[in-house]
């Protein structure tokens, strides 16, 4: 494999690092989507409910609109044990 040493991590240095995924996800994320665009290819997302196709020179395509997931809760019921 590697001729690195192997370092030993603590409890603190792997909470750090827990810590600190979403902003590296966050930005890998930003900074895919700007090199698609930058790139000419189109990108696909998704606003609210509805997929949409972004292009390079800001054109937004609606592809599909998708069901409202929220439940409504129209009755309630309790069981008392």
């Amino acid at each position: 494999m590697s001729d690195l040493p192997e370092i030993p991590l603590t409890d603190e240095d792997y909470e750090r690092f827990e810590e600190q995924l979403p902003a590296l996800a966050e930005q890998a994320t930003r900074e895919a989507y700007e090199r698609a665009l930058q790139s000419g290819l189109p990108v696909t997302i998704l606003v609210g409910n509805i997929i949409v196709q972004v292009t390079a020179n800001g054109g937004i395509t609606e592809l599909k609109k998708l069901p409202d997931t929220r439940q409504r809760i129209t009755q309630r019921h309790f069981k008392i044990a």
